[in-house]
C-alpha cells in the first residue's frame, strides 16, 4: 500500500504486516518528522515503533524501531518536544 504524505508528512494510506504484526498509520500516532532523511515516525496503540519514508517513487513503512532505536531517531531528528512527551527520562538539563 501507498503512503499519501500531507503537508505536515503524515502518511495516510500506509499498511504492512510485518512477522505478523499490522503497522497502519491511520491507527497509529504520528510522532514527529525526520527532514533530512525524510521519514515520519510513528507510534501505535500498543506501543509499536516504525517508521515511513520514501525509495525512490514508492514511499511506504521503511522499518520497524525497538524504544531504544525510537528514542534515537528522535535524538537525531532534534526533535525535543517529542523527546519529551516519549522518552522524559532521555533528556536532563544542561
Amino acid at each position: 500500500m501507498i503512503v499519501v504524505l500531507n503537508q505536515k508528512g503524515v502518511g495516510t494510506l500506509a499498511r504492512r504486516i510485518i512477522e505478523g504484526k499490522l503497522y497502519d498509520t491511520n491507527t497509529a500516532v504520528f510522532v514527529s518528522k525526520h527532514h533530512s532523511l525524510c521519514r515520519c515516525l510513528y507510534v501505535t496503540q500498543k506501543g509499536s515503533w516504525f517508521t515511513t519514508g520514501s525509495t525512490g517513487t514508492d514511499p511506504a513503512i521503511q522499518e520497524v524501531l525497538t524504544a531504544d532505536q525510537a528514542n534515537k531517531w528522535l535524538l537525531s531528528s532534534g526533535d525535543g518536544d517529542a523527546l519529551k512527551k516519549y522518552f522524559p527520562d532521555s533528556i536532563e538539563n544542561a
